[in-house]
């Protein structure tokens, strides 16, 4: 039996959010969202993700911020980030960030799955 792979969505804007987790669902991921980086971190803590889709420019704690947080924490590295960002900076943000991949908002529903079937087939 495969075992289901947990992706935690990091988005403030509620458009997003929804698509993404809503997408990944069908796909049978189990999905866990967050508006920001503190809500994020109680989300972790109840169930560990395996993949981490996260937005940089967040309200309350940013991604920078949440990164540095999850690293405090006891297996906090183990997660598999992909960075979402709409900076033309990202491949450099997602490198700097230790994320594994990167999404250029505005990106392609397919293409999304296929970086998070990649990276989650890595986790």
């Amino acid at each position: 039996m495969q075992r289901l792979v947990r992706v935690l969505v990091i988005e403030d804007d509620a458009t997003i959010q929804q698509t993404v987790a809503e997408v990944l669902r069908e796909e049978g991921y189990l999905v866990d969202v967050a508006t920001h980086g503190g809500e994020a971190l109680d989300a972790a803590r109840r169930a560990w993700p395996d993949v981490i889709l996260l937005d940089l420019n967040l309200p309350v704690m940013d991604g920078w911020q949440f990164r540095e947080a999850l690293l405090s924490i006891e297996g906090g590295g183990s997660a598999k980030l992909i960075l979402m960002t709409a900076d033309n900076a990202a491949a450099d943000k997602a490198r700097r960030l230790g994320a594994c991949a990167f999404l250029e908002k505005p990106f392609d529903l397919n293409q999304m799955l296929a970086v998070v079937c990649s990276v989650a087939d890595s986790a």
